[in-house]
């Protein structure tokens, strides 16, 4: 069975507003070790400037520390923990405190796991500490050729000797992220290939392609792709980079994939990332190729209908096409409109197009009916996109009389695209229409919000610190944490 990407982003922090409280990023990828067995290795950086700096006895300088528990659970059990203060690097200047960096490699049998991670500063005494927990796979099959998780790379060079950040004989300091600013113009990563030897047999050649796809349609990006060929081994090393300057904002995947001597795919392992990057546009081949002769999208004539067929499809479109229908398409005529149409679907189904639209326009009318809020159509409410987007919920609980909260709606997805036990929670502020607007969710790509059981009770519980991420007390009637861990 194929094993889904684990390297999530963990986001632990407080409110600036309120005091200065440590923030920090996690994430983390799995490895195989020939001879040791499978490990985790969890990259952590710290923000230095939300960290208590206090001075390093018998010197001029200062240094902010912080206390980090990991700890790996199966149910009732703990598989594996560390305890640890990490230690900040000394800095002349209180405002200016560099981040640091932490890797942990941690052997773990295969198996899942829920990761619990909790950050507080060890300086502040009445600082708060910050928890997140997110689950982790571990399985390295040994029948087949496989690749490891993908670690992103900040940067890398030849050890030395070895260190905490040495593998295959490189320190490697982590991008402790799957955010790529505009000012980042080049993507590095490593990965792992295991059982190429064993499976293919000694002294083989093979492909490892590398390109970018778009994490909402699948469509390779003809641009964004590179190779190299390899020769098997017990462990193969990818540490590669491409070229992003010209990739614009959205959701992708980094895709690895591993081809034989005849051109077969073998194995592949993908990554997903954000790249925001306003000033970027892809190329959109020129419509006015198209040929529509004979196609569905003839009987469409008149202009305010395609413009609004082609106004339903945002929430299936990537941001290039939103921007490309906005600025151009919805101004053009009626026959470069049907253009557009035709092609839309011609990429995403190119065996029957047209069943693809009948099929969407189904969903749309559907959303229509069940989301409209007033005036606001259906596919235009979170609730539409969402629903558009991914399908109908595996689950759906909603609550519209809990006396302690606004009402609101949870979605279950078993499984989301290439993600597992998914979840979107929707609430209703105005409770006069049916406009139930997205709070939070823990799928790729979606809004993530750790305070939204604080808003979503904001209707009768209130407080004044920001830093609290759900009332410490029990509110009349209150379901929703039951609701989210257990939804039906």
């Amino acid at each position: 069975m194929k094993r889904l990407l684990v390297a999530l982003m963990i986001l632990a922090t407080g409110h600036a507003g309120y005091g200065k409280e440590v923030m920090a990023l996690l994430t983390y990828a799995t490895f195989n070790s020939p001879a040791n067995g499978p490990y985790i290795e969890t990259y952590l950086t710290v923000l230095g400037n939300t960290v208590e700096q206090i001075r390093v006895k018998n010197t001029s300088m200062f240094r902010g520390d912080v206390e980090v528990n990991l700890l790996f659970r199966q149910g009732d059990s703990i598989r594996a923990y560390r305890k640890y203060v990490l230690a900040g690097p000394e800095t002349a200047d209180t405002n200016k405190c560099p981040n640091f960096v932490d890797v942990q490699r941690i052997p773990l049998k295969e198996g899942i796991y829920k990761l619990e991670f909790t950050i507080s500063d060890k300086n502040k005494k009445k600082g708060r500490s910050f928890s997140a927990e997110v689950d982790v796979t571990v399985s390295f099959r040994t029948d087949k050729v496989v690749i490891s998780d993908v670690e992103f790379v900040d940067s890398y060079k030849k050890a030395e000797m070895d260190g905490p950040l040495t593998k295959s004989g490189m320190d490697i300091v982590p991008y402790v992220s799957n955010f790529f600013p505009p000012n980042l113009q080049k993507m590095v990563f490593y990965a792992e290939i295991y059982n190429s030897r064993a499976i293919l047999g000694d002294g083989e050649k093979f492909l490892v392609n590398y390109h970018i796809e778009n994490y909402m349609t699948g469509q390779r990006l003809a641009s964004f792709r590179k190779f190299s060929t390899m020769t098997t081994a017990g462990v193969n090393i990818v540490l590669a980079d491409m070229n992003i300057t010209d990739l614009p904002t959205g959701n992708y995947n980094l895709v690895i994939e591993m081809r034989n001597k005849m051109n077969e795919v073998i194995t592949e392992r993908k990554a997903f990332f954000q790249r925001n990057n306003p000033g970027a546009k892809l190329d959109i081949p020129d419509i006015q190729t198209v040929n529509t002769g004979g196609t569905f999208v003839e009987k469409f004539h008149n202009k305010d209908s395609l413009i609004e067929i082609i106004r339903s499809l945002r929430p299936v479109s990537d941001e290039n096409e939103k921007q490309y229908a906005d600025n151009q398409i919805l101004k053009s005529d009626v026959s470069t409109m049907q253009r557009y149409l035709y092609s839309f679907w011609l990429n995403r189904s190119p065996m029957n197009p047209e069943a693809a639209f009948v099929a969407y326009q189904k969903e749309v009318a559907l959303v229509n009916k069940v989301f409209k809020a007033g005036t606001i159509k259906g596919y235009e409410t979170d609730r539409g996109r969402v629903y558009l987007m991914y399908g109908a919920p595996n689950d759906r609980t909603v609550s519209e009389n809990e006396p302690s909260t606004y009402p609101y709606e949870i979605w279950h997805y078993h499984k989301l695209k290439d993600q597992v036990n998914k979840k979107f929670v929707f609430y209703n502020t105005d409770l006069a229409t049916n406009n139930y607007t997205l709070l939070h969710s823990d799928a790729k790509g979606e809004k993530y919000d750790s305070r939204w059981q604080m808003k979503l009770k904001a209707r009768t519980f209130h407080s004044a610190d920001f830093d609290i991420e759900k009332p410490g007390v029990d509110l009349f009637g209150d379901k929703t944490q039951e609701n989210f861990n257990n939804p039906k």
